[in-house]
């Protein structure tokens, strides 16, 4: 999935963002809002961003885009956030990485929510 729409390593890397887009209706229709392949998607690109050295934006800019496109939905994103997963490369920078995703997230969240009434997520 990220193959083709990345060139390049590290600070160097390239994202092809309309590319990575075509490929992402495709796989909506397989992943079908099952958490648990959404889940498999967002790991994908932590290990595919983490074989690239980790580009400057690049997993954040993934995440939007598997986002936007309803590829992963909100409960999967939190759930790729919170679990701990020991021995999977290049977890801490991921998650560093796509901080402001989840601020976003975050206060999307809040404000779609004034009276406070859901359980929103805080970190």
């Amino acid at each position: 999935m990220v193959q083709g729409a990345v060139t390049g390593k590290g600070s160097n890397a390239h994202y092809a963002e309309e590319m990575f887009h075509r490929r992402l209706v495709i796989l909506r229709k397989y992943v079908n809002s099952d958490e648990n392949l959404e889940l498999e998607v967002l790991l994908a690109l932590q290990a595919a961003v983490a074989k690239l050295d980790h580009p400057p934006k690049l997993l954040y800019q993934m995440f939007n885009a598997v986002y936007d496109c309803e590829v992963v939905g909100e409960n999967s994103c939190y759930t790729w956030r919170d679990r701990a997963q020991e021995g999977v490369e290049g977890k801490g920078t991921a998650i560093m990485s796509v901080k402001g995703f989840f601020d976003w997230l975050e206060s999307a969240e809040r404000e779609s929510d004034p009276e406070g009434t859901s359980e929103g997520r805080q970190s």
